[in-house]
């Protein structure tokens, strides 16, 4: 039988650990016999659903504090008699770690320690799972191509960042499978329920990356431009800091009675559903599975171009991808859907079929299909 190791970079409550947690749930429930252990390089709010699986789970950056909380070992820190590698070394050959047959690294974050656990044990064998597109990989891992060799598979939920993969770090498209990211949602009212206001739904954390600075642009033109009754409401997780800085712009803008930052949501079916459209305001995420949840639930969607593989599905059927950063496209196209019923629920319904492929019992097996193959 052979050994997976899994390796994810957090636990946190965010898509790359959500697709990872689904699809080890898939394998526990279709392969119980399948022999894996995880690895989460940190913790995170989903730590617990982790060790639910009931496989071994290693907490590398808490096993590694225990380790340098030692007042002999911070000694030896300072003197640099430990390298800064040591502690990773020991964690693998203390728990075996160079013992799998088929390493999985879960984003490009993973990568780096993946390597590791493969130059200690050549014969095995290494698939990626890369969620993250050109300028999040250079921020995070810009020696990306450093690794290229050693990788055997790579996973990506879209076309377009397979295409940069290819263009931007050499890596040979063979190598590559275009496999889409997975979710689920099940709300617990069928019908939507926001009491005859109009919402525009977003959706992230607070960053660059999810663009919520740019949801108030889009909010802000709208109400401007069209003066109607529309609520813009945005979930994810807010820090106290964000909370304030986010809550004195829209109080200056005067919209306090129109935009809502709702904060971190632990079961926001309900939530989501009560959106008429939802604005990907990202300027870069391959594939959110908030996309896929919204989706699921009929919600039509307007994104940027160029900025998400959400793109690939919608396209002018499920939703409008307008140019990259043009909130009053995006602000009019809010306004096309509040003038025309019929295009927002033929749009939704595209959704509903088309996102609703994106399931566990739909793509996990082709997860599996890459480890297998090169079992």
């Amino acid at each position: 039988m052979k050994k997976i190791l899994f390796i994810t970079h957090d636990t946190s409550r965010t898509g790359a650990p959500k697709v990872l947690l689904l699809f080890l749930n898939w394998i526990v429930v279709n392969y119980p016999n399948i022999y894996f252990e995880i690895v989460a390089l940190r913790g995170g709010g989903m730590e617990g659903e982790f060790k639910d699986l009931k496989r071994p789970y290693y907490n590398f950056d808490a096993e590694k504090k225990l380790f340098y909380g030692s007042m002999v070992n911070r000694i030896l820190m300072r003197l640099r008699i430990f390298k800064n590698d040591i502690f990773r070394d020991s964690f693998i050959k203390n728990n075996e770690l160079d013992k799998f047959d088929i390493i999985y690294a879960n984003s490009v974050v993973s990568i780096p320690f993946a390597i590791a656990l493969k130059d200690s044990n050549p014969g095995s064998k290494l698939v990626t799972h890369i969620h993250e597109f050109k300028t999040v990989i250079s921020q995070k891992l810009p020696n990306l191509g450093d690794y290229v060799d050693k990788i055997n598979r790579v996973i990506v939920p879209a076309n377009s960042l397979k295409q940069e993969l290819e263009d931007e770090f050499e890596i040979e498209k063979e190598k590559i499978k275009v496999i889409r990211e997975v979710s689920t949602i099940r709300p617990k009212t069928d019908s939507h329920q926001s009491n005859g206001v109009f919402v525009v739904g977003g959706a992230g954390s607070f960053s660059w990356r999810k663009g919520p600075h740019l949801f108030i642009q889009v909010a802000r033109h709208f109400l401007k431009m069209y003066n109607k009754n529309v609520e813009f409401r945005w979930y994810g997780k807010l820090n106290n800091a964000e909370r304030l800085t986010i809550g004195e712009d829209i109080r200056k803008l005067g919209l306090e009675e129109s935009i809502f930052f709702k904060g971190e949501i632990m079961e926001i079916s309900d939530h989501f559903n009560q959106m008429d459209i939802f604005l990907l305001t990202s300027r870069e995420d391959p594939f959110p599975l908030v996309c896929i949840e919204v989706g699921m639930l009929g919600k039509p969607i307007i994104c940027f171009e160029k900025a998400s593989g959400t793109q690939e599905i919608i396209e002018e059927k499920g939703g409008f991808v307008v140019s990259y950063l043009d909130i009053e496209e995006m602000a009019m196209r809010i306004n096309q859907y509040m003038e025309d019923k019929e295009l927002m629920t033929s749009h939704g319904e595209y959704n509903r079929k088309e996102f609703s492929k994106f399931t566990p019992d739909g793509i996990c097996p082709r997860y599996f299909q890459v480890i297998m193959e090169l079992c």
